[in-house]
């Protein structure tokens, strides 16, 4: 798992480029998908952007630094604008994974072209690295179904009204706890996160740094 804490000072500017990207675009994405599907509540709110100070999280952004994970500002989703509801807010909630998912296979291409040209130790293949890992990290991690992360909204699609009330209430108690217990007990909760990294590098036969 990535930690920007023990990185220096090179590999921590990387880690903060490829962060701010990869969140820009994810959260961009959950925006534009909104937008095309007829909500433009994120839009008139400036989320509709690719500048990174319109999505960091404070939460979120921490965590990146402590624990190697982390999320950006929920963009806000009107369902009432929406023509279908349910279809269409499951759809802006994967647009935001699926943008990780784009950005992973662009940087194996990319990586794997400098690799011709260009040594492991190269700046622009350690950034390409990390970018690579990153947006694994971002798509996987978002995909928990616990609120405020996409996958609580895939999961909120197949679950019946009565219980998303208590699914967002106490869903949030528990996510919380979790980071909580990450980053002040250091329990490797999320260590898993790394196998699945190393399974996408093995099957890409790409570098890790």
């Amino acid at each position: 798992m990535l930690n920007l804490l023990n990185a220096n000072g090179q590999l921590f500017i990387v880690y903060i480029i490829a962060i701010l990207l990869s969140l820009s675009v994810h959260e961009f994405a959950h925006a534009w998908a909104a937008h095309l599907l007829g909500d433009d509540t994120a839009k008139s709110l400036g989320r509709l952007s690719l500048n990174p100070k319109d999505h960091l999280d404070l939460f979120g952004s921490l965590s990146f630094l402590l624990v190697g994970f982390g999320w950006g500002k929920p963009v806000p989703v009107n369902p009432l604008l929406l023509k279908n509801k349910k279809r269409d807010s499951l759809i802006i909630a994967l647009a935001g994974p699926f943008s990780n998912l784009i950005l992973v296979l662009l940087s194996v291409i990319f990586l794997k072209i400098a690799l011709i040209f260009l040594p492991v130790s190269n700046l622009l293949i350690l950034f390409l690295s990390v970018f690579f890992m990153l947006n694994i990290v971002l798509m996987i991690f978002n995909l928990l179904p616990l609120p405020p992360l996409d996958g609580y909204n895939i999961v909120a699609y197949v679950l019946p009204n009565k219980y998303k009330y208590y699914y967002v209430r106490y869903g949030y108690y528990i996510f919380f706890f979790l980071i909580f217990m990450a980053i002040f007990l250091n329990v490797p909760i999320f260590g898993w996160i790394s196998s699945v990294i190393k399974v996408f590098a093995n099957f890409f036969n790409v570098p890790l740094i």
